[in-house]
């Protein structure tokens, strides 16, 4: 049972590595499919001065400088540690721990500065553009799932990473973001592989809300936004449905990961749905 597993974290900002069995760590993560960006926000607490001092400059990076990288891995001891988060640190400060905070996002600045000057000859199909981006840009190759199109006049990519992808988004109705510093180009919609949570792999609780459910599990690295969802409760039935954000959570007391499923045609009110 997860219940008797033993939390494995690692924070990694840079070359260094922050675990907690070395470290006094918490953090909050949010994946969401509804926003432009996930979000981490990272306490690593009782520093001496020097690492404090060296992790809140961090956050000041000069522009055109490359800012400094997070990664936010969880698992457990008995089982593999998963990627949760990586992205970039935005703030540092001192928190009332003696530690340091750190609010982060997954790839903003690079996302919005990182500049494309390229031509592509006529006849070139949307895919192709869309992976010779990718692959030219720092961000890792992601999934391309959305139709195909050919530009017969050819293709200028002349702006930032982001404009020129939404450009090309908008030609066959599909939505591109960054999800753990790789780039995802897919048709709206999109859905992830499927996955199965029940007691046995860590499911505490069901809520049935106006909007859809929500589900509490000890921490899990597999879920994230925009994954297909099958939940057996404990009578046998299941529960089909598709991910809209996701919460990753640690700290001294709590390891958890806290899974919204919205459908907006919904309209149950709030009520626990045991299970």
């Amino acid at each position: 049972m997860v219940t008797n597993f033993i939390p494995d974290v690692e924070i990694r900002i840079n070359d260094k590595v922050y675990t907690n069995f070395n470290n006094t760590i918490s953090f909050s993560v949010r994946r969401n499919s509804k926003t432009e960006s996930n979000t981490a926000l990272v306490n690593i607490s009782y520093l001496n001065k020097n690492t404090k001092s060296m992790l809140i400059k961090l956050a000041d990076v000069p522009e055109g400088k490359t800012p400094a990288k997070i990664t936010i891995m969880a698992g457990y001891k008995t089982d593999a540690k998963g990627i949760i988060f990586y992205g970039e640190i935005d703030k540092a400060e001192e928190n009332s721990s003696d530690g340091v905070e750190l609010a982060c996002t997954e790839g903003n600045r690079g996302w919005s500065s990182e500049i494309v000057n390229k031509n592509y000859a006529p006849g070139t199909t949307l895919k192709e553009i869309v992976k010779n981006i990718m692959v030219s840009s720092s961000f890792g190759l992601g999934v391309i799932n959305c139709k195909d199109y050919v530009y017969t006049r050819g293709f200028n990519a002349q702006g930032t990473l982001k404009s020129e992808l939404t450009k090309l988004a908008l030609q066959v109705n599909a939505q591109v973001s960054i999800n753990k510093n790789k780039i995802f180009f897919v048709k709206k919609g999109y859905q992830n592989l499927t996955t199965e949570i029940s007691a046995d792999t860590g499911l505490k609780n069901i809520r049935k809300t106006k909007k859809g459910y929500i589900f509490v599990t000890y921490l899990n690295n597999i879920l994230q936004e925009n994954m297909k969802l099958k939940v057996k409760k404990h009578d046998g039935e299941v529960i089909e449905t598709t991910i809209t954000a996701v919460g990753h959570y640690y700290s001294r007391l709590k390891f958890e990961t806290e899974i919204e499923c919205f459908n907006y045609d919904d309209e149950y009110e709030d009520d626990d749905y045991g299970y």
